[in-house]
């Protein structure tokens, strides 16, 4: 059965399967999300918003792990953490999820100004209005999840949340897969570097010139050095210690 796509005009045309095949192509999508005309009724009238031409919004991909997109009303940009789009490059229509919550955010700081920011009642019927779930968060259990120097762990579901900071001193936080509502019954507990730790073995039997050995790592492929039995270091562009996936 072919699923359908409701137009702004009513017409419902096929829904096209995506398949991305690089972080350069979601950057095109992205980007034609954001040139489209998107119209909601408002205020008791209709407004016509194109983010990109009224308000030179534009795409971007960040550094974050622990939220998936971004909508700066004070740049005008809109942002996908990049971490997570490279590991989730076969769920399209989830990314594209993602870009409809953010672009509502935009439409709905357009009309309404400062009331319409956030995950009220004003954003969701506008989100809905353009074709999103109108869902405040992403459900993670669809995503292939970033890894993070700091995780937070619930032991009821074994959900994994990645935070690329640690949280501050006292900071208690409950998992929101088992209650949408703080509950200190689901509370998480903080797991620091979870990270792959490089996992070195000799790139070659013979010793360098210099009485070093070319090591690699068996997980990642960085490349680095040990001279005689000291500690190894890895080349400039790898992590020291950690696997880049």
């Amino acid at each position: 059965m072919k699923r359908t796509l409701h137009t702004n005009s009513g017409i419902k045309r096929p829904m096209q399967r995506t398949r991305l095949n690089s972080l350069n192509h979601l950057r095109i999508l992205a980007e034609r999300m954001l040139n489209e005309t998107y119209t909601v009724r408002a205020l008791g009238k209709i407004h016509h918003v194109n983010l990109a031409k009224d308000e030179k919004y534009t795409f971007e991909f960040d550094r974050a792990i622990s939220r998936y997109g971004c909508c700066k009303y004070s740049s005008n940009t809109i942002t996908m953490s990049k971490a997570m789009a490279e590991r989730n490059l076969h769920i399209w229509p989830e990314l594209r999820e993602i870009m409809l919550h953010e672009i509502a955010h935009g439409v709905s700081f357009k009309i309404h100004g400062g009331a319409g920011a956030g995950h009220n009642s004003l954003w969701k019927d506008i989100a809905l209005q353009i074709g999103s779930d109108g869902s405040r968060c992403q459900n993670i259990l669809k995503f292939n999840v970033p890894v993070s120097k700091y995780q937070l762990i619930c032991d009821k579901c074994g959900m994994i949340f990645p935070r690329a900071r640690k949280p501050r001193k006292g900071a208690i936080y409950s998992c929101s897969i088992c209650s949408p509502r703080y509950d200190p019954e689901y509370a998480l507990k903080l797991v620091q570097d979870m990270r792959n730790v490089h996992k070195w073995t000799k790139a070659s039997l013979v010793t360098e010139k210099g009485g070093y050995d070319r090591m690699v790592c068996e997980l990642c492929g960085a490349k680095g050095k040990r001279h005689g039995l000291g500690s190894i270091t890895a080349d400039k562009r790898y992590d020291q210690k950690f696997c880049k996936k």
